[in-house]
């Protein structure tokens, strides 16, 4: 995934931003804002967490993306899958060890000091247990 003039590599953290919310619906779902710092001049990573804590319950195969929109900042497109997916009823994780480990996808999206990034989620299906949704973004 390139965003940006040129290829995004993988770099040190220096600044990392997160919000957070519990989803239970299949639609694109606000997660909440990120308002970067005011010494912000690029966006190295973003990354987004889906947890299912409770039981799934039957037809409830658990995945999705998460997407980043804003006013100040280009980001088209900016749609991203989340790391992990749960199968139907016994909330475990399909193809990925109990504890997976989180990652970041490099981007380099040019920014403006304090500009506001706005986090959604969006799941293949509803849930009964909501799903707890995490979604950062790393920048410089």
């Amino acid at each position: 995934i390139i965003f940006g003039k040129t290829k995004p590599v993988h770099k040190p953290i220096q600044f990392i931003d997160r919000v957070r919310a519990q989803v239970t619906a299949a639609t694109d779902t606000s997660v909440g804002t990120i308002t970067l710092a005011e010494k912000a001049k690029l966006i190295t990573g973003v990354f987004g967490v889906l947890a299912q804590d409770n039981v799934l319950t039957t037809a409830e195969e658990l995945l999705g993306f998460f997407r980043l929109a804003s006013d100040d900042v280009k980001l088209p497109p900016a749609e991203f899958p989340f790391q992990t997916a749960y199968s139907a009823g016994l909330g475990a994780l399909i193809n990925v060890h109990s504890n997976d480990v989180r990652f970041i996808i490099p981007v380099n999206i040019p920014v403006e000091g304090g500009a506001r990034i706005d986090c959604f989620s969006d799941l293949n299906t509803a849930v009964t247990n909501a799903a707890e949704i995490l979604i950062g973004i790393t920048y410089e």
